[in-house]
């Protein structure tokens, strides 16, 4: 079994991981624009760190936290009056006083910075600027526009005794798929484009994995449509996958299977035409041999 946008790894330390697939890809963005859209993926990743809470205030926040805390304990445990107390140890007083009102403030202020940072006008220009790269390597890449957006899984997997054992953690990456007349299944990233047989698929599977996945456009993630599909969806916006579905196809002899979230079937069945999941299969992770 092989595996599209998956990469093996052998276990050896002298021999470099290598990722399954590549005979299918058709096409790839010039290294200038890779260069280019990577320049501008840290421009928005700073500029997110710019409109966030600075780290020497969340520095104060905590500082103010938890001496607040400390300093009311020792304030309340002293049996004596309050002005005895207060004539003892004012530094004390106030440091509760002012301390624990400021790191609320503060803590109330990283979560609207938080909460509005797609707001912030630095920002919204990169992310313009980002998105502008995303569709110039779009139209490079000959992408059209009814080509459906699909989540598809990216992951490190070796094998024991001939079971695939996926890797924690994994990824979830948006792509985009699109059929080309009619031999042809063509799948990207937006910088690689790979085109599957589609004669030579044989059907669509449901496997058990137990895996956890982050999703690597978390910015923009849409909760339901995993939770509603019977995923777990933490704070952090890690994914939990009991089970997951896969297109499965043979090549020259060879059985491939491309990866994806249960809640996108409906998508990939009126791609592929084939119907639900004939087999039920257990995919062993990591934490399975714990």
């Amino acid at each position: 079994m092989k595996y599209l946008f998956g990469t093996y790894e052998k276990g050896d330390h002298g021999v470099l991981p290598e990722q399954d697939g590549q005979g299918y890809q058709k096409a790839c963005l010039p290294d200038s624009m890779l260069v280019d859209l990577g320049e501008k993926e840290k421009a928005l990743e700073k500029a997110r760190r710019g409109a966030r809470l600075p780290i020497w205030l969340k520095i104060v926040k905590y500082i103010c936290f938890l001496g607040g805390i400390i300093c009311l304990g020792r304030f309340i445990r002293v049996d004596l009056p309050f002005a005895q107390k207060y004539h003892n140890a004012p530094a004390i007083f106030w440091f509760v006083v002012i301390g624990l009102p400021l790191s609320a403030l503060l803590n109330l202020l990283e979560k609207n910075r938080e909460k509005h940072i797609n707001e912030n006008e630095m920002v919204q220009r990169a992310v313009q600027s980002l998105q502008a790269a995303k569709r110039n390597a779009l139209t490079y890449l000959g992408i059209p526009a009814n080509a459906v957006k699909m989540d598809i899984l990216i992951f490190d997997y070796s094998l024991e005794d001939g079971t695939l054992e996926l890797e924690d953690l994994a990824a979830i990456d948006q792509m985009y798929l699109y059929p080309q007349a009619s031999d042809t299944l063509c799948v990207t990233d937006g910088e690689e484009l790979f085109a599957l047989p589609r004669e030579q698929f044989t059907a669509l599977r449901r496997l058990d994995c137990s895996a956890r996945f982050f999703h690597l456009s978390d910015e923009n993630l849409d909760r339901s449509k995993y939770e509603e599909a019977g995923a777990e969806v933490d704070k952090y916006g890690t994914i939990k996958l009991d089970f997951c579905c896969a297109l499965e196809w043979t090549d020259r002899g060879e059985t491939w299977q491309m990866l994806f979230p249960a809640c996108e079937l409906p998508k990939m069945k009126a791609l592929t035409g084939l119907q639900e999941p004939v087999q039920e299969e257990q995919l062993r992770t990591a934490d399975s041999f714990n």
